[in-house]
Parts: C-alpha cells; structure tokens; sequence
C-alpha cells in the first residue's frame, strides 16, 4: 500500500506541473521582499527558497506560557474544543486525538465528515465555519511582550536573547514566503504583532489561499503536500524549498515529495542558519559535549603566572577550612584543578600544609549537567550523602571520605543564593568563562553576598578565561569577491560576531570595565595574564564546531544585516584548516573588607628613598636608591612627585635596552633631557603619571596634592619642574594617562598621513603606537568598510598573534599577516612602525603610485637596505619620515605643540588605552617586563607604585 501511495504522490506531482489547467493566487509568483531588497545583486540559482511555517515557530509558545501571559495556541485549542464540543459534541480529548492522529484537527475533521458520508459542499461549508470560529476574537497582544523571549542562561549559552526577528528575516536574501494550517488573517495578524509588518503583503499559503481542483479537497493543508506547495513546486525545483517547521509531522510530509525541511526546537535563529546554510545541519549541540571539549582547552589556557600568584596569596580559615564557591560550575574543572592540577597548573591544596579540609560551594543552574557533575566528583574520590530543598533550588551534598573535603552542589544560579547561607566567610570566589557573560556592577553587587563578617580577612576573586572581545582565524583572511557580493576580511566577521555577544546578548567585553567596578567595590587588582584559546580544527573536532555553530548562529546574521557575503565567508572558513584564537585574561583580586589605614604621603616619604630603573648594559637593568633630601633637593621652581604608575616605551626604551642606539641628545624637546646623553648608565622611560606631594617656594600652593603627567625616568620619587608638568583632566585615570606621550606620537602620524575620504591605509607594525595609530584612524575612517573593502579600510600587518587580535579590537578592518600583503593592497597610503626593514619595503612595494609611505620607525644604529629600482623610480610615491618632537612645517599654521597635546588628552580620554596593558609589574621585576615586551610576549607592560 505504501508503495502505490507513493506512486500515486508522483504522478500527481507530474500532473500539477505539467497541467496548464492548475490555478493558485496570483500573488504567490512574488516572495516576500522587504525593501531593503532593491539592492542589486547577483542571483545565485541554488539559493534556497524559505518557507516558515507560523504558530510556535516565529515565536515560543513555550516562553510565552512560561511568562505567565496567554498563549496563541492555547487560544486555538480551547476554542477548537468549543467548535468540537458544539458543531459534532465531542469531548476534549476526543478533539485532541483527532489533532494528534493527522497533525490537524481539521484533517480529522475532513476524514470523519467523509466516513459519515457528507458530500463536497456539505464539507467545505464545515470547515469554513471552523476556521471563522476557531481564529475569530484572538488575543495577539502576548506577541507584543518582551517577556516571551525570556529564557535563563546557563552561563555560556550564546543563544540567550533573541535578536530583532524583523531585522533577521529582513537580512535575508533568498526568496521567503510563509505557510500555515491557520487561515490567512491570522498569519497578517500574527506577523504584525510580531513586527514584521514588512512581510504583511508576503505571499501566505494558507488552507483558505491555497486553490484547490475540482476533484481535489477544500481548504487543503500541509497534510497534503502535493496540492498545499503546488504554486512553489512549480516556480522552483523542489531542492531548492526549505521548510522551517515545529512540526516533524509536516516536515515528513513535505520531505516525501522533495522538500527539505529544518526543526525548530524553540530557537528559530538555529532554524534559520541551517536552512541558509550558516550552520551545518548534521550538527547538533550538546552542552555536556560542548563543556568537556571546552574544559580541555580552557585547562591548557589558564595563565599559569595568574595561578601562581592564586596559591601564594588565598588563605584558609581560623578552623583550617578552605571555603570556596564557584559560580559557573560548568563540569567542575576548577574544582579538579584545585584538587589535582592540571597541564602546568600544580594543585591548589598542595600549597596549604595546614589545610584541614575543603567546603567547595558549586553553583550550577543546567539541570541537565547534574549526571556529568556526579562522575566528575565521583572521579575525583567524592560520593553523595544527602541533598537539601529550598526556595532557591535543590542543593546535593558530596563527601570525600579521604580527604574530609565537601562539594555543595547548587543547582540553581549563584545570584538566588540567599545572604544567609554562608555562617562562615568564603575565601576565594570562582567564575571560569563567566565574567564576561554579567553586567560588571551587577556580578561585583551579587559577589557581596559571599563576604559574610569577615573582620580582617580578604576574599580572593578569580576569574580566569574572561573573554575580552577579539576572535581570529589563524592565518587570517583579507576581504575577497563573490557572486553574492563581498565576503568580509576575518577581522570584520569576528567583529560582527562580537557586536551581537555585547549588543544583543548583554555581553560584556571589556575587561577593563570589570576591573573599575570592582575597584569602585573595594577589590583590588593583584594579578593579570592572557589565557588564549587555541582551538585546532584537528585536536579540539567537537569545540571547532561548535565555535563554527556560534558564529553561524549569532556572527553571521549580523554580517547579514551589514550587507556581507556572510554565506560565503562561513563556506570560506569551514573549508580552511585554520584555528581559531579566541582572546581571554586571567583576572585575580582581592576583595579588601577591612579598610586601610590614612598615611601622610609627605610624612611617610621621609622614611623611604627614591628607588629608581637604571640602565646598565645591553639586555642588563637594574634599580638603583636615591636619597631624597626634602629641604634641599626640591628648588623654588620645582615640585616633588609620588609615582603612581608608569609605561614602558615598546619604541625608544627598548632600543635603549637592547642597545641599539647612537650617542645623541635623549630628546631635544623634553624638559630635562636636553642635557642628558644616549650613554649607559642611563635612567630613561618618559611616561610618569604620580601626585604632588611637596612643592617649592615659587609654585603655586594648589597644584598639591593633584595627579599629574611627567616625561620623566621610571622611579617611586621624581624630582621636576613645575613647568615641566601636565595636568590630568578630570575623568582619566592614571592608567589611562601614561599613555600621553605615545597618543600624542600615533596622533602625530595620522597628522602626517593626511588622508582624504574613502583612501586605504595601511599599518605595518601593530606595537603600542601602531594600535593606538589604528584607533585614531578608526576614529575618523569613513563607513565604506561596511560595504565593501574597495574603499575607507584600515589595513593592519603584524607577525604575532595577540597583536592581531587587539589590532582588530581597535578598529582594523582587516588585521593580517604580512605574507597577505599582496593580496590586501596597493593602499593609497601606508604607515610603517614596525621597527624591521622587511616590512618598510613591503609599505613601499604595496602602495599605489602617487602614494604616501609614512616613517615613524627609529632604525637606531642599524643598517637599512632596501630596494628602489625603476619601479619606484617611477612610481612618484613620497617616503616621509615622521617624528613627534615638533610640528611639522606644513602643519605649524594650524597646529602648536599646545594645541596638539590639548587635543591628546581628549584622544586619551576617548580611547582609554589602559585596555592595551597586558602586563602590570613593579621596578624590581623590570628586567623580566622589558625580556618580555622585547621576547613580544606583552603588548603594553605599566610599573605600578
């Protein structure tokens, strides 16, 4: 029987498509295409053609249930019931198997009126009566709520929020159209409440548009294919139809005539990026799967200098109890760490010799992870005892019977912890991969919770795997050309990626705002260190794609919404071999609860000398002790500073380090080193920011007490001219402000460059200055690289990972490496920074005649060879060299020295550049800071005070 219904399925589809007879609405030769659709474009004639079903699938009848509101369905159902109850007196659940046994209760209907003998009008005329009395009086305003998108986040989930519904389906460039059991007046009705009015004259198959033959059935629905998807069938090859749908029963039916179809389980945005292909659809997330792949990438990532300073500075309790809590559990890899170790990380215990026992209080709000947990701890030598019940959720008790170690597991989230619940003050509190996910001052006023009356004790806070905003494919991709349009640089993708995770998600991206709030609470920043993941399409299968999944997901529907090839781009990655570096920072502070003591400054320096950096040797530093005699080395004109904090300069300082320099003025623009010698010993750096703290008899008294900047060496104590200072304006802190000087000399190249509107630039050299030089750029760049890559891009090249990625973060349009050059150019004009000879003739090569290559670099006493044959003897390209002591001459009509360091000071306000230090050190650990800025381990390193 099967066989002949199949047979017969055929040929009725051979006959709907050869038949010149067939009938549908005229409207249905035209898909839905909001206006944004009149860009042009080239077709693509295997694009697929999207047919969404309505009811449960544009919104979550689950979540609006949930909401507490009423419910569409609940609405169809109840008065499906009443219709049953009234036209054939039919009891509720006889109504509901009808539904059940053929996918609608109006099928069950049809088949009963024909088993009872009626005739076709007899019919017909029922089922009309049905649909006007089931879908009249509904309520649609539930779709109008923001609260059914709701849905708890179980603290990693990138599928939390709901993007704009309009927007998504907006993006889409393919055909849509929209096919429900329901009439067509609710299908309109049910769009507009959802926003979508730009779909409201869209063509809408439905069992009262779908015209049906003489011989065939009235009012037909998706239970018969072959009729219900006619008019598409024969505009389209059947290959090309996606059905999106919730129910597995009208996507068989579909399936058996050729449509594909695609499930929606509650989340349409997964649907959608199957059925455009931006997610491959044999994929399937699971989050026990997604946490173990991700707990063995997130082990070999911890910073081990982060951990480091975790097991010297935690302490145990009076009792010799340890107490913890972990807010995102996850499978309980920092409880294994802390018990076992992992990769270099030793064991947190074994550094607590008078460790009596650990109280770990483990919160974890997916009830689904609760099994993994249990072999987890199981694993690790635990078993259960008992569990608890309360308002919050459910709490299991675990035992080591060993050790006398106990696990609390919560299952339920960290922030319906009640205040009461811990008698005993917590020592150290986790969130692995979660600090990003909270707003800041939100996490830092639920961390309270867990300080109970502490007295003198102090909490450590430790988040390690915080993600900072930046992904990369390594190599990364510059922008290319497809049929479809332009396919984004990598750097433009990941950047859509991250906009959706902050925008549209909540997430917060930026570390430096968690630092602040956490400060503003009291907490204090010990320790920081870069916690990458490395994710390899080869070692880590499972994690690559569920990264690819994310950025299907949530990235490319934001490059949809920016015209983007996002397709093209996704097709393009998943057919490279390339990993994916993911940014992260170990975070570690120290909750001070007890406040500390008001010293004196000017009473507690005459107790301690000036300790200072001195340069001894190439690659050899050291610090040195100055007195400082307070009556008789301050003179009249002069002020006595209180260092807070400096910057190392990754430009002049590290030559001076190396070596690498000629015996010369220091600089002849900077009070103070006029006089001084490019010869060792030296004490050099020029990036000082500190407080007032005495002054002499011809300074003004009210300059006491305020932060100021100096270009001055590297020291606790610094003795300079009053009119040597700068005054920090309000609103930039002392991190921020050490960054003057190297602002002033990234504003100082843009200046030179003078671009005009829609030119490419390039930056070679993604060092502190040519970061800061690509966020000045991206400050004034035009948004034509929201279009395309021909024009206004900003072009970064450097050979180290981590610069990359922070190059993107602030503002490249592309951040490559140098063997891309080729490729990504010619550029109107080209900025070099780099510090290599390799990477100037490449500025050269790859810049367009008749354009500008800009020489910031400082080659030192080196040689530089470079080749300028007849090429660039007819290129009438410009070589300009560039450097920030004074105002060029083109420029002093407009510009002074004062006007530009006005105007620094509000760059420096505006970019906040604290976010490029990557490393914070003190002056008796300077030698390791300059190794590594020179071993290009760290971006930006500050000695703090």
């Amino acid at each position: 029987m099967k066989d002949i219904n199949v047979f017969l399925q055929v040929v009725l589809l051979i006959h709907i498509l050869t038949s010149s007879e067939s009938k549908s609405i005229s409207s249905v030769e035209t898909p839905a295409h909001p206006k944004r659709r009149e860009e042009k474009f080239t077709v693509d004639e295997d694009e697929p053609i999207i047919i969404f079903d309505v009811d449960n699938t544009l919104y979550s009848e689950h979540n609006i249930r949930r909401a507490g509101m009423l419910g569409i369905e609940e609405q169809i159902i109840r008065n499906t019931h009443k219709f049953c109850r009234k036209s054939f007196n039919m009891t509720r659940e006889e109504s509901d198997e009808f539904y059940h046994e053929h996918g609608s209760t109006i099928e069950g209907l049809r088949l009963k009126l024909q088993t009872d003998g009626e005739t076709g009008e007899n019919i017909a005329s029922v089922l009309r009566d049905f649909y006007q009395q089931v879908w009249s009086d509904m309520d649609y305003s539930s779709l109008l709520s923001s609260k059914r998108n709701g849905g708890d986040t179980t603290g990693y989930s990138h599928i939390a929020k709901r993007s704009a519904l309009q927007d998504l389906l907006s993006s889409i460039r393919c055909p849509i159209y929209f096919a429900s059991n329901s009439p067509s007046w609710h299908v309109k009705a049910v769009l507009e409440a959802l926003g979508l009015s730009a779909f409201s004259n869209a063509v809408i198959l439905a069992p009262d548009t779908v015209k049906a033959y003489k011989e065939e059935l009235d009012f037909p629905t998706k239970a018969h294919p072959l009729v219900f998807f006619r008019s598409l069938i024969k505009k389209y090859e059947s290959k090309r139809l996606i059905l999106v749908d919730d129910s597995k029963l009208n996507l068989k039916k579909a399936f058996e005539i050729g449509i594909e179809g695609v499930h929606v389980e509650n989340n349409l945005e997964e649907a959608i990026a199957i059925a455009i292909g931006h997610v491959e659809k044999d994929y399937k997330f699971s989050d026990i799967e997604y946490l173990k792949a991700k707990n063995e990438v997130d082990a070999k990532s911890i910073d081990h200098s982060t951990w480091k300073h975790l097991t010297t500075n935690v302490e145990v309790g009076d009792d010799g109890i340890l107490r913890i809590a972990d807010l995102g559990a996850g499978i309980l890899l920092t409880l294994e760490i802390v018990l076992e170790g992992r990769e270099d990380k030793k064991a947190l215990v074994d550094f607590l010799p008078g460790l009596k026992g650990l109280e770990y209080h483990a919160y974890e709000s997916n009830q689904a992870l609760y099994e993994g947990c249990v072999q987890t701890l199981s694993r690790l030598g635990f078993q259960k005892e008992s569990q608890k019940e309360s308002t919050e959720g459910i709490t299991h008790f675990f035992i080591n019977l060993v050790s006398n170690h106990t696990v609390h597991l919560h299952l339920y989230d960290y922030e319906k912890e009640s205040p009461q619940e811990y008698d005993r003050p917590i020592h150290l509190i986790i969130g692995c991969c979660f600090a990003d996910l909270i707003e800041p001052f939100t996490l830092v006023k639920n961390l309270k919770y867990f300080l109970g009356e502490q007295g003198e004790r102090n909490t450590l806070v430790y988040f390690p795997i915080t993600f900072t905003g930046t992904t990369q494919f390594f190599p990364p991709k510059p922008f290319s050309k497809s049929i479809r349009g332009w396919i984004p640089s990598d750097t433009i993708a990941f950047r859509a990626y991250s906009e959706a995770l902050e925008v549209d998600m909540g997430h917060n991206l930026d570390p430096n705002t968690l630092i602040h709030a956490l400060n503003t609470y009291g907490c204090e920043l010990l320790h920081r260190g870069a916690s990458n993941w490395v994710i390899e399409k080869g070692k880590n299968p499972y994690f690559w794609r569920t990264m690819m999944y994310f950025f299907g997901t949530v990235g490319a529907p934001k490059m949809l919404k920016q015209s983007w090839d996002s397709l093209g781009w996704i097709n393009q990655s998943k057919n490279c071999p390339n990993c994916i570096i993911v940014s992260n920072t170990d975070l570690l502070f120290r909750f001070i609860t007890k406040p500390l003591k008001n010293t004196d400054p000017e009473h507690s320096l005459q107790q301690k000398d000036a300790e200072e950096i001195q340069f001894t040797a190439p690659f050899e530093v050291s610090t040195i002790i100055k007195p400082i005699h307070l009556e008789t080395d301050v003179g009249p004109e002069q002020v006595l500073i209180e260092s807070t904090s400096s910057l190392i300069s990754s430009g002049t300082e590290l030559k001076i380090y190396r070596g690498q320099f000629d015996d010369a003025s220091l600089d002849t623009n900077i009070e103070g080193m006029t006089d001084e010698r490019m010869a060792y010993p030296l004490a050099y750096g020029y990036s000082l920011v500190g407080k007032v703290v005495r002054i002499g008899t011809n300074v003004d008294p009210r300059i006491l007490g305020k932060t100021v900047f100096t270009f001055s060496p590297h020291s606790t104590h610094v003795i300079t001219s009053k009119d040597a200072l700068q005054m920090v304006p309000d609103g930039i802190s002392a991190d921020d402000a050490i960054f003057f000087p190297s602002v002033e000399t990234a504003l100082s190249l843009v200046h030179d460059a003078g671009l005009l509107v829609g030119e490419k630039v390039a930056v070679y050299g993604q060092g502190l200055i040519g970061l800061l030089v690509t966020s000045i750029l991206s400050m004034q760049k035009t948004p034509l690289d929201g279009q395309n890559g021909n024009f206004g891009t900003i072009t970064t090249f450097d050979t180290l990972v981590d610069r990359l990625a922070m190059s993107a973060s602030m503002g490249a349009s592309q951040a490559l490496l140098p063997q891309e050059s080729d490729n990504a150019g010619p550029f109107d004009v080209s900025i070099e920074i780099s510090g290599n000879s390799k990477a100037l003739q490449s500025a050269i090569d790859n810049t367009r005649d008749g354009g500008r290559i800009i020489v910031g670099s400082w080659y030192g006493s080196a040689d530089v060879k470079l080749k300028l044959g007849i090429d660039f003897h007819r290129s009438h390209k410009t070589i300009q060299t560039s450097q920030v002591s004074d105002i060029p001459a083109k420029l002093t009509t407009l510009w002074s020295k004062e006007r530009r360091f006005e105007l620094t000071w509000e760059l420096v306000k505006l970019l906040k550049p604290s976010r490029l230090i990557s490393k914070t050190t003190s002056l008796s650990r300077a030698k390791e800071a300059y190794d590594s800025l020179n071993e290009g381990k760290e971006i930006a390193v500050s000695f703090q005070y």
